[in-house]
């Protein structure tokens, strides 16, 4: 797992295997979510993307408090 944060932005990248490191990716989703109402911050989910590159790319719906 790699994690950039600036100010206002954070990305996270992950080799998706199996469906542990998709759990892992939306655990860490839930961590930032909670970080964020924790320092009153908000999450622009409309400005959030998922980037999906590769030959056998399963579908994953990941959740950022109760949008996917």
């Amino acid at each position: 797992m790699y994690q950039r944060a600036f100010v206002d932005d954070v990305k996270d990248y992950i080799k998706i295997d199996d469906h542990n490191d998709s759990l892992c990716l939306q655990k860490v989703l839930d961590i930032i979510t909670s970080l964020c109402d924790e320092w009153q911050l908000s999450v622009s989910v409309s400005k959030c993307n998922i980037l999906t590159i590769g030959h056998n790319l399963s579908v994953t719906n990941y959740y950022i408090r109760d949008s996917v």
